[in-house]
Protein backbone atom coordinates (compact mmCIF):
# COMPACT_ATOMS: atom_id res chain seq x y z
CA UNK A 1 0.00 0.00 0.00
CA UNK A 2 2.43 2.29 0.90
CA UNK A 3 4.67 1.75 -2.06
CA UNK A 4 1.42 2.11 -4.43
CA UNK A 5 1.17 5.75 -2.22
CA UNK A 6 4.48 7.19 -3.24
CA UNK A 7 3.92 7.49 -6.91
CA UNK A 8 0.35 9.11 -5.98
CA UNK A 9 1.93 11.30 -4.26
CA UNK A 10 4.82 11.91 -6.70
CA UNK A 11 1.67 12.37 -9.42
CA UNK A 12 0.43 14.96 -7.50
CA UNK A 13 3.23 16.77 -7.00
CA UNK A 14 4.83 16.90 -10.44
CA UNK A 15 1.37 17.99 -12.12
CA UNK A 16 0.95 21.64 -10.54
CA UNK A 17 0.49 22.83 -13.93
CA UNK A 18 -1.54 20.82 -15.67
CA UNK A 19 -4.21 20.81 -12.70
CA UNK A 20 -3.86 24.82 -12.51
CA UNK A 21 -4.61 24.89 -16.12
CA UNK A 22 -7.47 22.14 -15.49
CA UNK A 23 -9.26 24.16 -12.45
CA UNK A 24 -8.74 27.96 -14.55
CA UNK A 25 -10.87 26.38 -17.31
CA UNK A 26 -13.41 25.45 -15.20
CA UNK A 27 -12.76 21.95 -13.96
CA UNK A 28 -14.62 21.30 -10.83
CA UNK A 29 -13.97 19.12 -7.73
CA UNK A 30 -15.55 15.91 -9.31
CA UNK A 31 -13.59 15.76 -12.05
CA UNK A 32 -9.69 16.63 -10.48
CA UNK A 33 -11.16 13.73 -8.00
CA UNK A 34 -12.06 11.52 -10.76
CA UNK A 35 -8.77 12.30 -12.88
CA UNK A 36 -6.80 11.45 -9.67
CA UNK A 37 -9.34 8.29 -8.64
CA UNK A 38 -8.25 6.98 -12.21
CA UNK A 39 -4.83 7.23 -12.06
CA UNK A 40 -4.49 5.64 -9.05
CA UNK A 41 -6.92 2.66 -9.55
CA UNK A 42 -5.48 1.77 -12.49
CA UNK A 43 -1.40 1.47 -10.92
CA UNK A 44 -2.71 -0.09 -7.49
CA UNK A 45 -5.25 -2.80 -9.50
CA UNK A 46 -1.99 -3.28 -12.14
CA UNK A 47 0.27 -4.03 -9.34
CA UNK A 48 -2.07 -6.30 -7.24
CA UNK A 49 -2.58 -8.40 -10.45
CA UNK A 50 1.09 -8.69 -10.86
CA UNK A 51 1.09 -9.92 -6.90
CA UNK A 52 -1.18 -12.12 -7.01
CA UNK A 53 0.46 -13.49 -10.82
CA UNK A 54 4.03 -13.70 -8.50
CA UNK A 55 1.89 -15.45 -5.88
CA UNK A 56 0.43 -18.38 -8.29
CA UNK A 57 3.51 -18.74 -9.98
CA UNK A 58 5.57 -19.11 -7.11
CA UNK A 59 2.98 -21.98 -5.61
CA UNK A 60 2.91 -23.57 -9.16
CA UNK A 61 6.58 -23.85 -8.86
CA UNK A 62 6.24 -25.23 -5.68
CA UNK A 63 4.19 -28.04 -6.81
CA UNK A 64 6.39 -28.83 -9.68
CA UNK A 65 9.66 -28.70 -7.45
CA UNK A 66 7.90 -31.15 -4.95
CA UNK A 67 8.41 -34.80 -5.55
CA UNK A 68 6.05 -37.41 -3.70
CA UNK A 69 6.72 -39.78 -0.72
CA UNK A 70 7.01 -43.16 -1.65
CA UNK A 71 6.91 -44.01 1.70
CA UNK A 72 3.06 -44.31 3.23
CA UNK A 73 4.18 -44.17 6.93
CA UNK A 74 5.51 -40.30 6.20
CA UNK A 75 2.24 -39.37 4.59
CA UNK A 76 0.05 -40.03 7.81
CA UNK A 77 2.22 -36.88 9.10
CA UNK A 78 1.37 -34.77 6.14
CA UNK A 79 -1.76 -35.18 4.07
CA UNK A 80 0.13 -33.35 0.78
CA UNK A 81 2.44 -36.75 0.64
CA UNK A 82 5.07 -34.66 -0.46
CA UNK A 83 8.67 -33.59 0.32
CA UNK A 84 7.31 -30.16 1.03
CA UNK A 85 5.37 -30.08 4.39
CA UNK A 86 1.85 -28.70 4.40
CA UNK A 87 2.57 -28.22 0.65
CA UNK A 88 -1.25 -28.93 -0.27
CA UNK A 89 -2.61 -25.85 2.48
CA UNK A 90 -0.53 -23.38 0.19
CA UNK A 91 -3.02 -21.68 -2.01
CA UNK A 92 -4.04 -18.26 -3.47
CA UNK A 93 -8.07 -19.02 -2.62
CA UNK A 94 -10.90 -16.87 -3.19
CA UNK A 95 -10.99 -14.47 -0.17
CA UNK A 96 -7.09 -14.12 -0.69
CA UNK A 97 -7.90 -12.74 -3.89
CA UNK A 98 -10.95 -10.71 -2.64
CA UNK A 99 -8.94 -8.99 0.07
CA UNK A 100 -6.05 -8.46 -2.35
CA UNK A 101 -8.45 -6.43 -4.65
CA UNK A 102 -10.35 -4.47 -1.95
CA UNK A 103 -6.92 -3.33 -0.31
CA UNK A 104 -6.00 -2.26 -4.04
CA UNK A 105 -9.11 -0.08 -4.01
CA UNK A 106 -8.86 1.16 -1.13
CA UNK A 107 -5.42 2.24 -1.65
CA UNK A 108 -5.94 3.43 -4.43
CA UNK A 109 -9.16 5.83 -2.76
CA UNK A 110 -7.38 6.65 -0.14
CA UNK A 111 -4.15 7.82 -1.79
CA UNK A 112 -5.65 9.92 -4.40
CA UNK A 113 -8.63 11.69 -3.13
CA UNK A 114 -6.60 13.04 -0.16
CA UNK A 115 -3.96 14.60 -2.66
CA UNK A 116 -6.59 16.27 -5.17
CA UNK A 117 -8.85 17.35 -2.52
CA UNK A 118 -6.39 19.24 -0.91
CA UNK A 119 -4.68 20.66 -4.37
CA UNK A 120 -8.45 22.01 -5.37
CA UNK A 121 -8.79 23.65 -2.08
CA UNK A 122 -5.45 25.41 -2.14
CA UNK A 123 -5.69 26.50 -5.39
CA UNK A 124 -9.30 27.56 -5.57
CA UNK A 125 -9.16 29.28 -2.07
CA UNK A 126 -6.02 31.69 -3.09
CA UNK A 127 -7.27 32.30 -6.81
CA UNK A 128 -5.26 30.79 -8.68
CA UNK A 129 -1.75 32.13 -7.55
CA UNK A 130 0.98 29.70 -8.49
CA UNK A 131 2.65 30.48 -5.02
CA UNK A 132 -1.28 29.01 -3.62
CA UNK A 133 0.13 25.59 -3.86
CA UNK A 134 1.10 23.56 -0.79
CA UNK A 135 4.83 24.51 0.01
CA UNK A 136 7.49 22.17 0.19
CA UNK A 137 7.40 22.22 3.59
CA UNK A 138 3.53 20.63 3.26
CA UNK A 139 5.11 18.28 0.69
CA UNK A 140 7.96 17.03 2.45
CA UNK A 141 5.83 16.19 6.05
CA UNK A 142 3.70 14.21 3.90
CA UNK A 143 6.80 12.29 2.65
CA UNK A 144 8.31 12.17 5.70
CA UNK A 145 4.85 10.65 7.10
CA UNK A 146 5.34 7.99 4.02
CA UNK A 147 8.93 7.32 5.04
CA UNK A 148 8.06 6.64 8.93
CA UNK A 149 5.28 4.04 7.93
CA UNK A 150 7.63 1.90 5.66
CA UNK A 151 10.45 2.24 8.15
CA UNK A 152 7.88 1.29 10.79
CA UNK A 153 6.46 -1.83 8.78
CA UNK A 154 9.96 -2.70 8.25
CA UNK A 155 11.20 -2.53 11.50
CA UNK A 156 8.23 -5.33 12.21
CA UNK A 157 8.81 -7.27 9.76
CA UNK A 158 12.62 -7.55 10.76
CA UNK A 159 11.79 -8.67 14.25
CA UNK A 160 9.41 -11.10 13.38
CA UNK A 161 12.15 -12.73 11.05
CA UNK A 162 14.69 -12.10 13.67
CA UNK A 163 12.02 -14.14 15.93
CA UNK A 164 11.88 -16.99 13.66
CA UNK A 165 15.25 -17.58 13.03
CA UNK A 166 15.62 -17.76 16.35
CA UNK A 167 12.66 -20.37 17.09
CA UNK A 168 14.28 -22.22 14.23
CA UNK A 169 17.95 -22.08 16.29
CA UNK A 170 15.93 -23.15 19.41
CA UNK A 171 14.65 -25.97 18.01
CA UNK A 172 17.92 -27.22 16.71
CA UNK A 173 19.21 -27.35 19.95
CA UNK A 174 16.27 -29.06 21.30
CA UNK A 175 17.48 -32.97 23.13
CA UNK A 176 16.17 -35.17 20.63
CA UNK A 177 16.89 -38.31 22.77
CA UNK A 178 18.79 -40.51 19.73
CA UNK A 179 21.62 -39.97 17.34
CA UNK A 180 20.77 -40.37 13.91
CA UNK A 181 24.12 -39.19 12.25
CA UNK A 182 25.72 -42.05 9.95
CA UNK A 183 22.66 -44.25 10.14
CA UNK A 184 20.98 -45.72 7.27
CA UNK A 185 17.56 -46.98 7.25
CA UNK A 186 15.00 -48.69 4.57
CA UNK A 187 11.84 -50.80 5.04
CA UNK A 188 11.23 -54.40 4.07
CA UNK A 189 7.99 -56.21 3.82
CA UNK A 190 9.04 -59.94 5.15
CA UNK A 191 5.58 -61.07 5.09
CA UNK A 192 5.21 -61.07 8.74
CA UNK A 193 1.14 -60.96 8.83
CA UNK A 194 -1.42 -63.74 9.00
CA UNK A 195 -0.95 -67.52 10.46
CA UNK A 196 1.48 -68.03 13.56
CA UNK A 197 3.73 -69.98 10.84
CA UNK A 198 4.50 -67.01 8.95
CA UNK A 199 5.23 -64.81 11.54
CA UNK A 200 8.38 -67.50 12.45
CA UNK A 201 9.34 -67.25 8.92
CA UNK A 202 9.53 -63.58 8.90
CA UNK A 203 11.53 -63.57 12.56
CA UNK A 204 13.92 -66.23 11.13
CA UNK A 205 14.20 -63.89 7.96
CA UNK A 206 14.86 -60.72 10.15
CA UNK A 207 17.45 -62.18 12.71
CA UNK A 208 19.27 -63.59 9.15
CA UNK A 209 19.18 -60.41 7.94
CA UNK A 210 20.81 -58.10 10.88
CA UNK A 211 23.28 -60.84 10.76
CA UNK A 212 24.31 -60.75 6.82
CA UNK A 213 23.80 -56.91 7.27
CA UNK A 214 26.79 -56.91 10.78
CA UNK A 215 28.76 -58.57 8.51
CA UNK A 216 29.48 -56.07 5.59
CA UNK A 217 32.31 -53.70 5.85
CA UNK A 218 32.03 -50.86 7.74
CA UNK A 219 29.00 -51.62 9.54
CA UNK A 220 29.18 -51.44 13.55
CA UNK A 221 25.30 -52.63 14.21
CA UNK A 222 22.39 -53.86 12.82
CA UNK A 223 18.43 -53.52 14.10
CA UNK A 224 14.92 -53.08 13.33
CA UNK A 225 12.06 -51.79 14.61
CA UNK A 226 8.48 -51.53 13.91
CA UNK A 227 8.70 -47.83 14.44
CA UNK A 228 11.44 -45.00 13.81
CA UNK A 229 11.10 -41.87 15.26
CA UNK A 230 9.66 -39.00 12.97
CA UNK A 231 7.48 -41.94 11.79
CA UNK A 232 3.86 -42.46 12.65
CA UNK A 233 4.17 -45.74 15.06
CA UNK A 234 2.15 -48.66 14.58
CA UNK A 235 1.24 -49.66 17.88
CA UNK A 236 -0.19 -47.02 20.24
CA UNK A 237 0.21 -47.87 24.06
CA UNK A 238 -2.27 -50.01 25.40
CA UNK A 239 -1.25 -50.85 29.17
CA UNK A 240 -3.02 -53.37 32.06
CA UNK A 241 -1.75 -53.21 35.68
CA UNK A 242 0.09 -55.99 37.04
CA UNK A 243 -0.36 -57.78 40.36
CA UNK A 244 2.16 -55.06 42.21
CA UNK A 245 1.90 -52.25 40.06
CA UNK A 246 -0.44 -49.14 41.01
CA UNK A 247 -1.14 -47.76 37.73
CA UNK A 248 -0.96 -44.26 37.01
CA UNK A 249 -2.77 -42.36 33.98
CA UNK A 250 -1.00 -42.77 31.05
CA UNK A 251 -1.65 -40.03 28.32
CA UNK A 252 -1.53 -41.00 24.77
CA UNK A 253 1.58 -43.52 23.74
CA UNK A 254 3.66 -45.61 21.82
CA UNK A 255 4.82 -49.08 21.78
CA UNK A 256 7.61 -50.41 19.56
CA UNK A 257 8.53 -54.06 18.63
CA UNK A 258 12.20 -54.20 17.97
CA UNK A 259 14.90 -55.95 17.88
CA UNK A 260 17.75 -56.00 21.09
CA UNK A 261 20.62 -53.82 18.66
CA UNK A 262 17.91 -50.76 18.30
CA UNK A 263 19.20 -48.91 20.98
CA UNK A 264 23.01 -49.33 19.89
CA UNK A 265 21.68 -48.01 16.27
CA UNK A 266 20.34 -44.76 17.20
CA UNK A 267 21.20 -44.73 20.43
CA UNK A 268 19.23 -44.34 23.06
CA UNK A 269 20.93 -43.09 26.48
CA UNK A 270 20.00 -45.99 28.98
CA UNK A 271 18.75 -44.57 32.33
CA UNK A 272 18.69 -47.22 34.68
CA UNK A 273 19.62 -51.01 34.33
CA UNK A 274 19.62 -52.87 30.94
CA UNK A 275 18.23 -53.30 27.28
CA UNK A 276 17.82 -56.07 26.00
CA UNK A 277 20.52 -59.09 26.19
CA UNK A 278 20.58 -62.66 25.01
CA UNK A 279 18.54 -63.43 27.98
CA UNK A 280 15.42 -61.84 26.63
CA UNK A 281 14.37 -64.51 24.07
CA UNK A 282 11.03 -66.65 23.09
CA UNK A 283 9.62 -69.05 25.92
CA UNK A 284 10.22 -66.29 28.72
CA UNK A 285 7.98 -63.33 30.54
CA UNK A 286 8.48 -60.61 28.17
CA UNK A 287 11.00 -57.65 29.34
CA UNK A 288 9.35 -54.21 28.74
CA UNK A 289 12.22 -51.11 28.59
CA UNK A 290 9.88 -48.00 29.36
CA UNK A 291 10.98 -44.06 29.05
CA UNK A 292 11.19 -42.01 31.46
CA UNK A 293 7.85 -40.24 30.92
CA UNK A 294 6.31 -43.52 30.93
CA UNK A 295 7.91 -44.37 34.20
CA UNK A 296 6.99 -41.02 35.76
CA UNK A 297 3.60 -41.11 34.52
CA UNK A 298 2.37 -44.94 35.36
CA UNK A 299 4.61 -45.68 38.38
CA UNK A 300 4.44 -42.08 40.06
CA UNK A 301 7.73 -41.61 42.03
CA UNK A 302 8.08 -45.58 42.74
CA UNK A 303 11.31 -47.32 41.24
CA UNK A 304 9.68 -48.97 37.92
CA UNK A 305 12.52 -51.77 37.59
CA UNK A 306 11.46 -55.38 38.19
CA UNK A 307 7.89 -53.67 38.00
CA UNK A 308 4.70 -56.27 36.77
CA UNK A 309 3.15 -54.40 33.81
CA UNK A 310 0.95 -55.75 31.14
CA UNK A 311 1.50 -54.57 27.53
CA UNK A 312 -1.12 -56.06 24.67
CA UNK A 313 -2.24 -58.26 27.39
CA UNK A 314 1.15 -59.71 27.36
CA UNK A 315 2.51 -59.87 31.21
CA UNK A 316 5.92 -58.83 31.45
CA UNK A 317 8.24 -56.85 33.67
CA UNK A 318 10.22 -53.80 33.78
CA UNK A 319 14.02 -54.50 33.19
CA UNK A 320 15.24 -50.87 32.28
CA UNK A 321 14.45 -47.31 31.29
CA UNK A 322 15.39 -44.98 28.73
CA UNK A 323 15.74 -41.99 27.90
CA UNK A 324 13.02 -39.97 26.08
CA UNK A 325 12.34 -39.72 22.43
CA UNK A 326 10.49 -37.31 20.29
CA UNK A 327 8.91 -39.20 18.61
CA UNK A 328 6.70 -36.77 16.01
CA UNK A 329 8.43 -33.65 16.19
CA UNK A 330 11.11 -31.68 18.28
CA UNK A 331 8.48 -28.82 19.19
CA UNK A 332 6.30 -31.58 21.00
CA UNK A 333 6.93 -32.91 24.44
CA UNK A 334 8.17 -36.46 24.49
CA UNK A 335 5.76 -38.97 24.77
CA UNK A 336 5.34 -42.45 26.78
CA UNK A 337 7.13 -45.38 25.02
CA UNK A 338 7.31 -48.76 25.54
CA UNK A 339 9.79 -51.30 23.88
CA UNK A 340 9.78 -55.01 23.80
CA UNK A 341 12.64 -57.71 21.99
CA UNK A 342 10.72 -58.79 18.93
CA UNK A 343 12.00 -62.67 20.00
CA UNK A 344 9.51 -62.52 22.96
CA UNK A 345 6.40 -62.01 20.75
CA UNK A 346 4.02 -64.78 21.02
CA UNK A 347 3.13 -66.46 17.85
CA UNK A 348 0.78 -64.98 15.82
CA UNK A 349 1.57 -61.28 16.87
CA UNK A 350 2.95 -59.35 13.80
CA UNK A 351 6.12 -57.72 13.49
CA UNK A 352 4.49 -54.82 11.74
CA UNK A 353 1.87 -53.90 9.17
CA UNK A 354 1.59 -53.39 5.48
CA UNK A 355 4.48 -51.28 4.79
CA UNK A 356 6.68 -53.88 6.89
CA UNK A 357 8.83 -53.10 9.50
CA UNK A 358 12.48 -50.87 9.53
CA UNK A 359 15.67 -51.48 9.60
CA UNK A 360 18.47 -49.80 10.51
CA UNK A 361 22.50 -49.67 9.83
CA UNK A 362 25.04 -47.43 11.56
CA UNK A 363 27.85 -46.93 9.40
CA UNK A 364 30.99 -45.27 8.59
CA UNK A 365 30.34 -41.15 7.70
CA UNK A 366 30.29 -42.34 3.64
CA UNK A 367 26.75 -43.89 4.11
CA UNK A 368 26.14 -43.45 0.41
CA UNK A 369 28.86 -46.61 -0.23
CA UNK A 370 26.71 -48.87 2.04
CA UNK A 371 23.83 -48.43 0.54
CA UNK A 372 24.71 -50.77 -2.85
CA UNK A 373 25.89 -53.48 -0.65
CA UNK A 374 22.72 -53.59 1.77
CA UNK A 375 20.98 -54.03 -1.99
Amino acid sequence: VLNVANPCQARSNGGRQELAVGISLGAGRGRIVRQFLAEALLLTVISAAAALGVAFAGIRFLQTRAQPLARSDLTRLDAAGSTIPRLNEIAVDGPVVLYTLMLALVAGALFAIAPALRAWRTYRLDGGASSAWPSEAGLLASRNLLVLCQVSLTVVLLAGAGLLIRSFVELTRVEVGYDASEVVTFQTIPGAFGPAAQDERARRFLEDLMVRLEALPEVQTAAFTSGLPMVQSKFMLNLGSGTEASAGTVHGGHAFVVSRGYFRLLPVPLLVCRTFTEEDHSGRSPAFLINRTLAAQYFGGADPLGKPLVAWGLPGEVVGVVADVRQLAVDRAAEPQLFIDARQLPAGWPLGFSDGVYVGVRTAPDTARIVPMIR
